[in-house]
């Protein structure tokens, strides 16, 4: 299910928080932590959002960046399909 309308923040920052599906393990390996970083850095400098801070947890992820509400999607969308696409090839996860 598509996620609901994001409200345009006052302050220009918004709080990310992306989960594994059915709350499973994001993260199995220190490589894969490396990996979901490496993506953050490479979406962040193609769509201009500022990352702020992230937090890394095992199954679930947080994440405060600051940009116009274009920006911050397109910078979501990048940053979730191609750790899925990455963590799908690695697992060997199907949907």
């Amino acid at each position: 299910m598509a996620r609901g309308f994001r409200a345009e923040s006052s302050t220009g920052f918004y709080h990310i928080r992306d989960i594994g599906c059915n709350h499973q393990m994001l993260f199995w390996e220190k490589r894969d932590y490396k990996k979901f970083k490496g993506i953050l850095r490479k979406e962040k400098e193609k769509t201009g959002v500022t990352l702020i801070a992230y937090c890394l947890m095992g199954n679930h992820v947080h994440l405060l960046a600051g940009g116009e509400p274009k920006q911050i999607a397109k910078f979501e969308q990048g940053v979730k399909s191609h750790y899925a696409q990455l963590y799908n090839d690695k697992y060997q996860r199907s949907v």
